[in-house]
């Protein structure tokens, strides 16, 4: 792939490189090297570029949880020649559950540019059980994500930004209409997303 190739499709993007997720600022000195950040080290490094080493992230992104609670991202079309996520493309949910203003604006500010270690565990599926988010979630008072869909936050379930039920005596209860919903509870939906660990 030529050098101007690589730039168009991959330059501030958010891609998977070797399936981790990673920052791309473009090409290095030719076209068979490229810069990137590894969003769980946040180590920049120069990389040999090969197409099978970079993917597009996952179709869905859902749920990232954060210090200060969890927000719902999602991918928002544009037209542009990119492969990975990138500025303009990603869109966070008006659900920042709690989240005071000067946070909310400090995440939208990095989840914008695509940059935020936040979203690497999100993109690779890596939630905490329905148990540890439900301790997390009392013990900070902050919403937490347990599945790329659905979050707990004051005792209430959410699906994206939808109250879809409540915890009783530790264990999650949805209401009639979404029971449908404890599939994602029960491992029994789509094979992309992970089994949650109850």
């Amino acid at each position: 792939m030529r050098r101007e190739d690589i730039d168009q499709a991959f330059k501030d993007s958010l891609v998977l490189y070797k399936g981790k997720p990673a920052f791309c600022y473009g090409t290095y000195d030719d076209d068979e090297h490229i810069r990137i950040m590894d969003l769980t080290t946040r180590d920049v490094k120069i990389a040999v570029f090969k197409m099978a080493y970079v993917a597009p992230p996952p179709g869905r992104i859902g749920y990232v949880n954060t210090p200060y609670g969890c927000i719902y991202v999602s991918r928002r079309p544009i037209r542009q020649w990119k492969i990975g996520l990138s500025r303009g493309c990603v869109y966070l949910d008006s659900t920042l559950f709690g989240i005071d203003d000067g946070e909310a604006e400090m995440i939208r500010a990095e989840m914008a540019v695509c940059r935020s270690s936040y979203l690497a565990p999100a993109l690779a599926g890596d939630y905490p059980s329905f148990t540890q988010a439900l301790e997390q979630s009392t013990k900070t008072g902050k919403a937490v994500a347990f599945d790329r869909m659905l979050a707990i936050h004051r005792g209430k379930i959410y699906y994206r930004a939808i109250v879809v039920g409540k915890i009783v005596d530790k264990k999650p209860v949805f209401d009639k209409a979404y029971t449908y919903l404890s599939a994602h509870l029960e491992g029994n939906y789509c094979e992309s997303l992970r089994t949650l660990r109850v």
